[in-house]
């Protein structure tokens, strides 16, 4: 089943009341979302971005959900719950969706079949995953339908001390995602050597400009130089006298969502071998 995204947007640099309950209440039960301070009044942006995404936009204090003909040019949402498109989410399961984000950030009543159904739509990320701060989107779309563009976004887990890259290009099924751990010490640069792990990660001639892009965009200083940066890499990763030298860097062809899972579950069953033969000893 696929798992619902939530957007929270803020419409200052600091949230209102509104906003800050919606991610306290967010957090309190344990869902994953993501806050973008750059969009929330972006009318083209929503027009473009959710145009053709399954998605219900939720409203001011009452999280009145509406769908998105709703939208205008002077009344934004104050959050989005959407579905990729190939999720086959029907206009019934909204209904369940709706009531169980309400309850959850409202306290109003729900029914235990409501209850059940919304959840199971909405809790997809395993509960140990949620951070203790909003996770904040650096960049662009979250969906691009018809996959013509470059998107990339990123989200930063604290308790991991790592950051999650997912890129999209152009007419490709699966985005590359990478994670660079521990984050503190290797900064968002390793991002984009790590790319250069998968064979078919700058075939294309747009591939490197759009990186030049997201350097700017992240802020890093000075040009980009990928020569210089995959020579670091590599060197890093090869074994000398003073060191066994960094894992190789690794390009997962899933999104940031599927790997969280895919890593939580590697986590749980290598728990679940540990307490096996210490039982055993």
């Amino acid at each position: 089943m696929s798992v619902a995204k939530f957007i929270i947007f803020l419409k200052k640099d600091e949230p209102s009341e509104t906003e800050q309950l919606v991610m306290d209440k967010l957090h309190q039960a344990e869902i994953l979302y993501f806050v973008d301070k750059v969009h929330s009044k972006d009318y083209q942006w929503f027009k473009t971005n959710f145009k053709q995404t399954d998605c219900r936009f939720f409203w001011d204090e009452v999280l009145k959900a509406t769908e998105y003909s709703f939208l205008t040019d002077d009344y934004f949402p104050t959050m989005v719950v959407y579905f990729d498109d190939t999720a086959p989410i029907e206009t019934r399961d909204w209904v369940y969706i709706v009531q169980y984000v309400r309850h959850v950030v409202l306290g109003t009543d729900i029914d235990p079949y409501a209850l059940r159904l919304g959840k199971s739509y909405v809790m997809g990320v395993p509960k140990t995953l949620p951070t203790d701060k909003p996770i904040v989107t650096t960049t662009t779309a979250p969906d691009d339908p018809d996959r013509q563009h470059y998107s990339v976004r990123s989200i930063e887990i604290k308790e991991r001390d790592a950051k999650f890259y997912e890129l999209w290009k152009p007419h490709v099924d699966t985005p590359y995602t990478v994670m660079v751990q521990p984050y503190s010490q290797k900064g968002d640069a390793r991002f984009f050597s790590s790319l250069f792990a998968c064979s078919s990660w700058g075939v294309a001639r747009l591939d490197a400009e759009f990186l030049r892009h997201v350097w700017r965009d992240m802020g890093l200083p000075g040009t980009m130089d990928l020569d210089a940066l995959i020579k670091e890499h590599v060197e890093d990763c090869t074994p000398s006298e003073k060191s066994a030298g960094e894992a190789e860097p690794k390009v997962y062809r899933l999104t940031i969502e599927q790997l969280l899972i895919q890593l939580q579950d590697k986590l749980e069953g290598h728990m679940k071998l540990k307490r096996r033969l210490e039982s055993v000893e």
